[in-house]
């Protein structure tokens, strides 16, 4: 999490040099906020949670219709379960919740539909990247005869001691409806890449487990952001 603000930071200098070399509209700077539904995508299905995402976009109009649309955000992804079992053969008996929060860059390429001088309809598709910056597994240990501690405890989704690579790619679509400099986007980001960190023993919730050489894991998101223009 240390790593956000410096990024921000970068981000918004850089946003700042385009943005006064944009007023002629070709390039459009904006800043975004919203809710999304996310879920992991495994073999054991798990339930979705609530999360959000913020960041900027950046608009490169090619002409009246076409457009490309890159950006940089903050997502957050993750899942719930009654157990853990996301993984084949691995099953521990206690209710959890997966939290992992990407730094993530869509890269689309959109069309416009104008509906008046002031709305217009777009759709928008095309790859994402993302990088995890920050992750959590909680959940409660499970002592020698079976029985839940009452205490929640706390394991790393990324890393050495985590179950997941940090590294995410995927295929993301969305449709915009934007009122004059407001945007209102509704989208999802389906994950291609398996972030399983297969093989891997660990100790967590009091077991030690090992992720199945076969193991797969992707991510899945459902987002409706608004988005200002300057």
């Amino acid at each position: 999490m240390k790593n956000i603000p410096k990024v921000f930071l970068i981000t918004v200098l850089f946003l700042g040099f385009i943005d006064a070399e944009a007023q002629n509209k070709t390039i459009e700077v904006g800043v975004k906020a919203g809710v999304n539904l996310s879920n992991l995508v495994a073999k054991n299905k798990p339930d979705s949670k609530v999360g959000y995402q913020a960041g900027v976009l950046l608009d490169f109009n090619l002409d009246e219709w076409m457009f490309f649309r890159a950006g940089i955000e903050i997502a957050t992804k993750g899942a719930k379960q009654d157990m853990f079992n996301l993984f084949e053969g691995v099953i521990l008996n206690t209710p959890v919740d997966y939290s992992a929060t990407y730094i993530q860059v869509p890269i689309h390429a959109g069309y416009k539909m104008y509906i008046s001088r002031a709305l217009n309809v777009s759709i928008h598709t095309g790859p994402y990247f993302a990088y995890g910056v920050a992750g959590k597994i909680k959940g409660h240990a499970i002592a020698e005869d079976n029985t839940i501690e009452a205490s929640e405890k706390e394991f790393d989704f990324f890393g050495n001691a985590g179950i997941a690579k940090k590294v995410d790619f995927g295929l993301g679509f969305g449709l915009g409806f934007e009122l004059n400099s407001i945007v209102f986007d509704l989208g999802a980001d389906l994950g291609l890449a398996n972030i399983a960190d297969r093989g891997k023993k660990m100790e967590m919730l009091g077991r030690n487990i090992e992720i199945p050489s076969d193991a797969k894991l992707r991510t899945a998101n459902i987002y409706l952001t608004v988005a200002y223009k300057f």
